[in-house]
């Protein structure tokens, strides 16, 4: 019975070697993580638009490829969002001001604001979403 629950014992750490005690509670240890998202199947939002996501607990990524013409919807939300241009160019909206964007530049929408963008040639834009978003829709 004993080597039995020496053994039971060793399977459980072995199995939850992943995992770390901190104050009599367990916790997941944190890893860090290599993401691809060139390689990842990209999710069609709809016609012009698709979306590669990735994310932590409190900040989450998408990366949108637009094709030239397509705008996304004007919109605002809970949260704060960053859209920094890779490729191509991108015309960004917010209430009555417009601005052009190429590869390197970048708009910051604080929570709340209304925005969208348009490409005006097909492009490429990486999205950082703040804490509270669960699936980024432009």
């Amino acid at each position: 019975m004993k080597n039995t629950a020496n053994l039971a014992f060793t399977i459980i750490l072995l199995a939850c070697s992943q995992f770390s005690f901190a104050q009599g509670q367990l916790l997941i240890e944190p890893k860090m993580e290599i993401v691809d998202l060139s390689g990842m199947e990209a999710r069609n939002l709809r016609e012009g638009l698709q979306m590669r996501t990735a994310g932590l607990s409190s900040i989450r990524v998408g990366q949108l490829t637009i094709a030239e013409g397509t705008s996304t919807p004007s919109h605002n939300h809970a949260f704060e969002q960053m859209v920094i241009v890779l490729e191509g160019s991108i015309k960004a909206f917010s209430g009555e001001k417009e601005y052009i964007l190429g590869p390197g530049q970048m708009f910051m929408a604080p929570a709340y604001v209304h925005h969208y963008y348009t490409a005006l040639e097909d492009s490429l834009t990486l999205e950082v979403f703040s804490a509270g978003v669960t699936t980024p829709a432009p």
